[in-house]
């Protein structure tokens, strides 16, 4: 599987200024995503994670990448205030790690700094689809109730975006096709 696979069909739909509206076929592929890690086996996370490589386009992963920073911030914002400290978010990832690792062995290590990064605290950047990946990971390990809990913030993902929707839309659009 290569994350990003040229033959794929799916345009964002980008957010309106002042208006919101997220891509729903995005929105769809976040939760799948999410949804496998919370509730599923690393087969089911595989199968999920072929729809965000073989549906989405560079520009939609791009948009994706988005949403999923903004859930997880503010999954992190609902458990620990807006601003957690340095032992919350140690504690946090100790309580992931086994979920996180049983998903992305390999990237056991920078869990804490996923969780730091929507807060801009991290201490080792990670970017791009790397971090997309990480971040959706750790957002399934960190939710009881995938679906009830990002049908609950998906309102506050829409405001953000609306308020963001000219850079969401200058930054996906920089994104080579």
């Amino acid at each position: 599987m290569t994350l990003f696979n040229r033959r794929r069909a799916h345009v964002p739909t980008y957010p309106e200024p002042g208006v919101g509206g997220l891509d729903d076929v995005i929105w769809a592929t976040l939760c799948g995503v999410v949804t496998a890690v919370s509730t599923g086996t690393p087969s089911s996370f595989l199968e999920a994670l072929h729809g965000f490589s073989d549906r989405l386009s560079f520009r939609s992963q791009r948009l994706y990448g988005y949403y999923v920073y903004y859930l997880l911030k503010c999954s992190l914002e609902n458990t620990l205030g807006a601003a957690p400290t340095e032992a919350q978010f140690h504690a946090v990832a100790s309580h992931a790690r086994a979920r996180f690792r049983s998903f992305l062995p390999h990237e056991s290590p920078v869990l804490e700094d996923v969780l730091r990064t929507p807060f801009a605290l991290q201490r080792t950047e990670i970017e791009g689809v790397r971090y997309t990946i990480c971040a959706s990971v750790a957002l399934g390990a960190l939710l009881d109730d995938p679906t009830r809990q990002l049908d609950v913030m998906r309102p506050a993902l829409d405001v953000w975006c609306a308020k963001g929707a000219a850079t969401i839309r200058r930054v996906c659009e920089e994104v080579s096709a």
